[in-house]
């Protein structure tokens, strides 16, 4: 019986069953040509399967894989072409190598494939990180060795203090703000830029930068997209249009070698997340980039898995269209070489920001997005998202107003409240306003000298008004312009609104009863020129602590108020951020000598201030003279000032 060929035939049908490969999606299997296994279709890494770095030759070959669409990894060849040792620093060396395949061929060096494996002889070399130039008509790419990526393993996971971005001097002393080239409209404190850790490639210029990071963008209007490009590092990332990841698109790939990989800066209504690729993977530890995301070491984003919906071609630079699918860990470390992360089952802290915008008829919206507690970021994720909700409501209108009330919960006891309003005859340029007076906050907050702020919630409330409200101050004067101790000045004012008609009001100053005899200057118009004046006679004074710093932010005048404040001529001195008015001069000469302190001499001293609101926006100011008498209750001999 057991030579019966049917018995044989069948029998060895079943040991060529037995035999076959299992499907590559549910096995790990060994690519015979380049000796690298496989699992669930991506390459797999091990530590004892390493290329040494000084093995590499030129003329080598070798392969990198990466996705070009959906969640599919492909091949692409590698010819080494030398290694560029110190090209980074000290012992940083880079392998350049020439990427081959009709895909590359066609679309070059690809943003977001930053991070692509490269294996040689069936062992890991490194990533692919870098390109030369703009237009370069070969794909040169620079391939940043596994050997000086994988110590990020094994640095601690915590945060450190970071270095301080000293701000010009004198900055706390304007309130926290200027004006802006608009003459209706106030903006927010001196600018300080973006981090430029890498600068970009300019045209002709052939050096290596590392390879652009796609930033897909979910739930931005268009105008917003467009200014956060513009706020971002030119070279170093592409933002683009993208959405989210959902049920009837394409899969999110594993976390593995040559699988995307996406950092995310917000979650929510809006959502932003950074593209590029994973190089290694072991024990839950992921290295991915091959150059830094930001460069700030120590850090914490939320790790997403990602899909590549299609890779664009481009003369300018090919990038790959992305989106960020389920959280799966955290990134910890971005530096030189990599970022690395590792995966873990919570989920990533975030600063929760809620926008509530009411418009005409009552229509109310609201806005919920988290955002990364990151210096360098928040501030612009700030900016950006308040800007889209924003200009997203008044994007049909010739114009607008926009009264805003922002609420910053900063650690576990301290609020700081700002109150503003902004109109623009164009509805981007009111949302920029006043997105950009919330992400210079932000920024401040960020960058101080004087302490770490941790932001816990930001809660603003908007107001929108589709029509253009604002007020330019036509003139001011005294009623009398002589006054006595304890009287009141009167101050008549002629206000002209936008397309209107003209109007005038007054408002009333009291006079104390020990203000100084004599000339007296009382300064009329918006609240910057108060602010600026205010800063300019009290010396520029200086925060000493986290306290000073938010009162100085919290003190600024609103926009949609008009001031009279009046200015007694007297000699005082500024200590540090403490105001001594009205001191004799032996004082002034024995404080003014005090080391260590700063000193700034005064010779004005701030009076009592009278405000008049506004249904809109003020700009303009004027300066008044009046003159203090004594009383009728006083004896001039004994109270004039000598």
């Amino acid at each position: 019986m057991c030579n019966h060929p049917l018995r044989w035939i069948c029998f060895g049908a079943f040991l060529f069953v037995c035999t076959l490969p299992t499907p590559i999606e549910a096995s790990e299997t060994t690519g015979p040509a380049n000796k690298i296994s496989f699992r669930r279709g991506f390459p797999v890494t091990r530590p004892d399967q390493l290329f040494p770095l000084e093995h590499v030759k030129r003329g080598m070959t070798g392969v990198g894989y990466t996705v070009f669409e959906e969640d599919r990894p492909a091949p692409f060849g590698v010819e080494v072409l030398g290694v560029m040792e110190n090209m980074l620093g000290p012992g940083e060396d880079v392998i350049l190598a020439k990427l081959t395949g009709e895909k590359i061929a066609f679309t070059g060096v690809i943003a977001g494939m930053s991070g692509s494996p490269v294996f040689m002889d069936g062992r890991l070399v490194g990533a692919v990180a870098y390109r030369f130039g703009t237009f370069t008509k070969e794909p040169i790419a620079g391939i940043t060795p596994i050997q000086r990526m994988l110590p990020l393993l094994k640095m601690r996971m915590q945060r450190t203090a970071r270095s301080k971005v000293e701000l010009p001097s004198g900055w706390a002393s304007v309130r926290g703000r200027f004006v802006a080239k608009s003459p209706f409209t106030l903006s927010s404190v001196p600018n300080v830029s973006f981090p430029k850790p890498w600068s970009h490639t300019p045209l002709g210029d052939q050096r290596a930068n590392p390879i652009a990071t796609p930033i897909s963008a979910s739930g931005l209007h268009p105008l917003a997209l467009h200014r956060f490009t513009d706020k971002l590092p030119a070279g170093r990332y592409v933002p683009n249009a993208g959405g989210k990841l959902s049920v009837g698109t394409v899969k999110a790939a594993p976390m593995l070698p040559g699988a995307p990989i996406a950092v995310m800066l917000t979650r929510g209504d809006v959502q932003l997340s950074a593209i590029g690729t994973i190089t290694y993977v072991h024990d839950g530890e992921i290295l991915a980039f091959g150059h830094p995301f930001v460069g700030q070491g120590p850090t914490a984003f939320p790790m997403a898995r990602a899909a590549i919906l299609n890779t664009l071609t481009s003369e300018a630079g090919s990038y790959k269209q992305g989106l960020a699918g389920p959280e799966v860990g955290a990134i910890m470390q971005d530096r030189l070489t990599a970022i690395s992360g590792r995966l873990q089952d919570s989920r990533v802290p975030m600063v929760p920001m809620r926008i509530s915008l009411t418009g005409p008829r009552n229509q109310h919206q609201q806005f919920l997005v988290e955002m990364v507690h990151d210096e360098a970021w928040m501030p612009t994720l700030a900016d950006t998202v308040l800007n889209s909700a924003i200009v997203q409501r008044i994007a049909a209108e010739t114009g607008g107003t926009v009264h805003m009330v922002a609420n910053f919960t900063i650690g576990e006891r301290r609020h700081l409240r700002v109150e503003e309003s902004y109109a623009a005859a164009a509805p981007s340029q009111v949302a920029m306003f006043a997105s950009q007076d919330v992400g210079q906050i932000l920024r401040i907050l960020g960058t101080n000298a004087l302490r770490e702020v941790k932001v816990h919630a930001i809660d603003i409330d908007v107001e929108l008004i589709p029509e253009i409200r604002r007020w330019s101050l036509i003139s001011a004067h005294l009623r009398h312009a002589q006054v006595a101790r304890g009287n009141q000045l009167v101050v008549e004012v002629h206000l002209r609104s936008y397309r209107g008609d003209n109007t005038r009001r007054e408002l009333r100053l009291e006079i104390p009863r020990d203000a100084p005899l004599g000339p007296c200057k009382i300064l009329v118009g918006d609240g910057a020129s108060l602010d600026k004046y205010d800063a300019k006679i009290d010396g520029g004074r200086e925060p000493q602590n986290l306290d000073e710093l938010m009162g100085i932010l919290a003190e600024r005048r609103s926009a949609h108020k008009l001031y009279a404040r009046s200015y007694f001529s007297q000699h005082g001195l500024r200590l540090g951020a403490e105001l001594y008015p009205a001191l004799p001069a032996s004082s002034r000469a024995i404080l003014g000598a005090r080391t260590g302190v700063s000193s700034t001499k005064m010779t004005k001293q701030p009076g009592p201030q009278t405000t008049l609101h506004l249904p809109g926006v003020l700009r303009g100011s004027m300066s008044l003279e009046a003159h203090v008498v004594p009383s009728s209750s006083e004896s001039l001999g004994s109270n004039y000032d000598r």
